[in-house]
């Protein structure tokens, strides 16, 4: 399944080396659309993401959690859950 979130704001301040770069991030929990209303609505109720209760999924991750060993960004926060 893939599906697109609306991006409410975005900063990505690139340093060098780039290990010392950071990303914020902010998208709308209720703008989630797969292009099937049921499974969007589901996606987007207390059962998931509970966008009502939380509407922002902050993603930010600064210089030191930049990223991987894969290159991957880490720091999204979503429900008022941070991951790592």
């Amino acid at each position: 399944m893939n599906g697109t979130f609306t991006l409410e704001s975005a900063r990505f301040p690139v340093a060098e080396p780039v290990t010392g770069s950071a990303v914020h991030a902010v998208v709308a929990a209720g703008s989630f659309r797969t292009g099937a209303a049921r499974r969007d609505d589901h996606v987007r109720s207390p059962a998931f993401l509970d966008a009502d209760q939380h509407p922002a999924i902050r993603f930010e991750s600064g210089q030191s959690a930049a990223t991987t060993a894969s290159g991957r960004w880490r720091g999204m926060t979503c429900r008022a859950t941070a991951t790592t």
